[in-house]
């Protein structure tokens, strides 16, 4: 099987599991606030696995689609207006800028990417559901070539951290 289709059957598989056994917005945003953590230390790691002691399935298949689709295009998108502006206040403060605007805010956008998508892969791996629907999604994942180089490795890592039954 092509990893196109392998990838595309496992997003299938995740989202109809997923519509079976949804997660609650308020748990949906405890999957988030580890995705999109900035200092990581207030147990959003430690919220994600109880949230998987409820409800092992949901929790798996969510995590599942962060990992191979990364953010939603609506957090890009909010996420590219902040650093547009960020990058205005630096050059309204700091003069001409050595970088041009795009680059900066596709340099970011790349690593915001990256880390959502090595933090789902992080978080599958400690929820420890491994089944073949969890390691094919990381095996899907680790053999995307949009993923960077240094995610690639989280992934592979977590990957071979599932005890597999």
């Amino acid at each position: 099987m092509s990893p196109q289709l392998r990838r595309l059957l496992l997003v299938a598989v995740s989202m109809t599991a997923a519509a079976c056994h949804g997660l609650s917005e308020q748990e949906r945003e405890s999957i988030d606030l580890w995705l999109t953590c900035q200092e990581c230390d207030g147990g959003q790691l430690d919220s994600i696995v109880a949230l998987a002691g409820r409800k092992p399935l949901a929790t798996r298949d969510t995590i599942i689609e962060d990992l191979l689709r990364g953010p939603s295009q609506a957090r890009r998108d909010h996420l590219g207006a902040q650093l547009d502006s960020s990058f205005s206040e630096l050059a309204s403060s700091q003069g001409p800028l050595p970088i041009d605007r795009a680059i900066y805010a596709q340099h970011y956008l790349a690593n915001f990417v990256a880390s959502y998508r090595l933090r789902a892969s992080i978080a599958l791996a400690t929820i420890g559901i491994g089944d073949s629907v969890a390691l094919g999604a990381l095996d899907s994942a680790a053999a995307d070539p949009e993923l960077r180089a240094d995610a690639r490795a989280v992934v592979i890592f977590a990957r071979d951290s599932i005890w597999e039954p």
